[in-house]
């Protein structure tokens, strides 16, 4: 009789594992895609494609740093674009 309990016990706990970890997997597995946008963009910036933006995303965190680098790339192409009229008067 303890061994079915304990068995039940088990399975039980293994499977609120897996439930658990499944859910953490796919938690980081959004913020891996989120995070390898980020490095594209922020490259592309760095090689001077001044017209590339991150989408909006629905994460309240997320939202803020999307943002934060797409007014970082509109600044710097506003800059950019002083800079060239400036150079041509």
């Amino acid at each position: 009789m303890t061994f079915y309990l304990f068995t039940s016990i088990f399975l039980i706990l293994f499977f609120v594992m897996l439930f658990i970890t499944i859910k953490a997997n796919r938690k980081w597995s959004k913020i891996n895609d989120y995070l390898s946008t980020v490095i594209q963009t922020v490259n592309s910036v760095r090689y001077g494609n001044l017209s590339t933006k991150i989408n909006k995303t629905e994460h309240i965190k997320y939202q803020s740093l999307t943002d934060s680098i797409n007014r970082m790339i509109e600044a710097l192409n506003d800059y950019n674009l002083n800079n060239n009229e400036d150079l041509k008067d």
